[in-house]
């Protein structure tokens, strides 16, 4: 299984500043591919607070996502983060600077912050010009929306997920109608994993999901829910 940790860096997004895009767009992907998302963080920009978060994602997902901090100003820390999460120093990457020649921006130490990585990063070439930065399994994209969108389109065949099914059971109930039962479905059936959402003042008040990877045992849990819970199924009149 291919899991993935999203990890917004940004003062601007936990002030309220901006509001985050990101989040919803790569939720949105990794559901496409397949890819089971652990955590979505939204950390500020010091360096201590990258470093850590990352290293620590990075040990347990097969995945990460940073977005945001990969500029030319004093809050743009994130390659630093990166490196310092790795034990990595930074380098000015020669490619890069090349780059930021060729499309026109004036060579000042500012702009050179955006040419140094990590040493051991990975230049993954995109549509945008720009290459996308890879260390180990750290993808730093952008803050910016569009270009984070860019960007990941066109790396996104290097991710490989699993396909996963999926099932509800709408019922007319409550949570504490069929608590027990549900229970003791889940402890029967551990390889699979059973959801249970409430909706007050609505129908159906109760959808049961049911998500696992073999799609004939997620049908046979499904099977059992509406056996089971017969009585509390939701018909829509």
């Amino acid at each position: 299984m291919s899991t993935a940790s999203i990890i917004i860096i940004g003062d601007e997004i936990l002030s309220n500043k901006f509001v985050d895009e990101n989040t919803p767009y790569l939720l949105t992907k990794c559901a496409e591919l397949n890819l089971q998302v652990q955590s979505v963080q939204i950390i500020p920009d010091t360096l201590e607070r990258i470093s850590t978060v990352v290293k620590e994602e990075s040990e347990r997902s097969t995945y990460v996502f940073t977005t945001g901090g990969v500029g030319p100003t004093h809050d743009d820390m994130t390659f630093e983060g990166v490196g310092r999460a790795f034990e990595t120093p930074l380098h000015q990457h020669p490619e890069l600077v090349e780059l930021l020649k060729k499309y026109g921006k004036s060579i000042t130490p500012a702009t050179l912050r955006m040419a140094e990585i990590p040493i051991n990063s990975e230049l993954l070439p995109t549509s945008r010009g720009f290459p996308q930065i890879k260390v180990h399994n750290v993808f730093i994209f952008p803050g910016v929306p569009s270009l984070l969108k860019s960007k990941f389109e066109a790396i996104q065949h290097l991710l490989i997920g699993r396909q996963r099914f999926h099932s509800k059971v709408y019922l007319n109930a409550s949570e504490t109608d069929i608590a027990k039962e549900l229970t003791d479905i889940q402890h029967q059936n551990p390889t699979v994993g059973l959801g249970s959402y409430p909706r007050f003042h609505e129908e159906p008040s109760l959808i049961l999901t049911v998500e696992g990877f073999d799609e004939t045992e997620v049908n046979s849990v499904h099977l059992i829910l509406t056996n089971t819970f017969s009585a509390f199924i939701y018909k829509k009149s």
